[in-house]
């Protein structure tokens, strides 16, 4: 008599009818396992070999000290945008290169003025560890999910590395050198939640929650300022409703702020904002001008303000296209910025968001053909928002 495990019915027949049945589902499985082992290796690379000092986020100088270093500074009641008093955290490069100790939003020292206060020196550390999180998360989700295209994007995203490092004039050593997803899941800086809150933004607006889109949307623009044309693009769809969840967000969050930083520290961030001494630096609009076109650094800073405008008149010409205009947002989003890093490249893995959630998320009950659950990961059917 066959047993159980012998046939199609049995635990092992259930699992033969789970692998994939063509040379093709298999190609596609490796590519998919190989897109994660890179950003394994790249993670590995960045943190033993190029920068160690990443490890320890509560070092003097990393991102979450300089965010934890803020919140301190409005728990004493001391200046956020300083000068800094006595007994405050230091934060190196100001004063000098940098023009201030913080150069984020205000709401950015709010957030950590809980955890600084509850936490102390452990809360860098629960930062640094959901950067961490967020990146592998979404890597490997968009590299399950992702149909070929959008695999593509992320394999560009983990191979920027290379074009990076060359741009910077320094040896290829290693493929994680200059990697923007290492970068910024191990320096504990606010790009990883950016990302969580784009993918956030897309997903909402694709699924019909648009207030949470606006939201969403509001919480980016106050984290860091370039998000703000994501209202323009729920303009360009006629999305109402997260237009206007935009604005109350904006404003409540706006609130926040003022009442737990206070009106000087807004307007010191306004200051900065539009202007305050802040030098373009890595792969801003701005530098690369200047290193490469030879364009005088006075002139090229208004370029950050060209490539808003261009941004803007791409996602309105793009407006019947969502994906695409989406992937605008997320660009002009980056180079919106007069400091633009490895890690704030990390970003553009966001792109893959339109073509990784959809709304065919259940299957109705019954049979389940051979290799179907790996056809849902060769192909996932095209979905845009509204």
């Amino acid at each position: 008599m066959v047993g159980r495990g012998e046939t199609g019915e049995g635990p092992i027949g259930r699992i033969l009818a789970r692998l994939p049945a063509t040379r093709s589902a298999w190609l596609l499985l490796g590519v998919r396992l190989g897109l994660i082992a890179a950003l394994l290796l790249e993670l590995f690379i960045t943190a033993h070999r190029q920068r160690p000092d990443l490890l320890d986020p509560t070092a003097i100088g990393t991102d979450p000290s300089t965010y934890y270093a803020a919140g301190l500074r409005l728990n004493d009641g001391h200046n956020l945008y300083g000068p800094l008093l006595p007994g405050d955290r230091p934060v190196p490069g100001y004063p000098g290169s940098l023009p201030a100790p913080l150069l984020s939003p205000p709401l950015v020292a709010v957030a950590m003025r809980l955890p600084a206060a509850l936490l102390g020196d452990a809360s860098m550390t629960a930062l640094w560890l959901g950067c961490i999180a967020l990146i592998v998360v979404f890597t490997v989700w968009f590299a399950l999910r992702g149909r070929p295209p959008q695999l593509a994007t992320l394999a560009v995203v983990l191979a920027l590395g290379l074009p990076l490092t060359l741009a910077a004039g320094v040896p290829y050593k290693y493929p994680g050198l200059n990697s923007p997803l290492s970068f910024a899941a191990l320096s504990g800086n606010l790009n990883a939640y950016l990302l969580g809150l784009f993918v956030l933004v897309w997903w909402a607006a694709s699924t019909g929650h648009d207030r949470v889109a606006g939201v969403a949307g509001a919480l980016a623009t106050v984290l860091k300022l370039g998000p703000i044309v994501l209202l323009w693009w729920f303009v360009m769809r006629r999305r109402w409703q997260s237009v206007i969840a935009f604005v109350a967000g904006l404003a409540a969050f706006g609130v926040v702020g003022l009442v737990f930083a206070g009106v000087g520290a807004s307007l010191d961030y306004a200051h900065l904002a539009l202007g305050g001494g802040i030098q373009p630096q890595g792969f801003a609009v701005a530098d690369m001008l200047r290193g490469l076109l030879h364009v005088g650094l006075t002139s090229a800073s208004g370029s950050t303000y060209v490539v808003v405008g261009l941004g803007i008149v791409a996602i309105a010409a793009l407006r019947d296209r969502p994906r695409a205009a989406f992937a605008v947002v997320i660009a002009t989003t980056i180079y919106s910025s007069p400091v633009v890093l490895a890690g704030n490249l990390a970003l553009f893995l966001a792109v893959a968001a339109p073509w990784a959630i959809d709304r065919a998320t259940a299957r109705p009950d019954g049979d389940t053909p051979r290799g179907a659950m790996w056809e849902r990961l060769l192909a996932r059917a095209p979905r845009s928002p509204g």
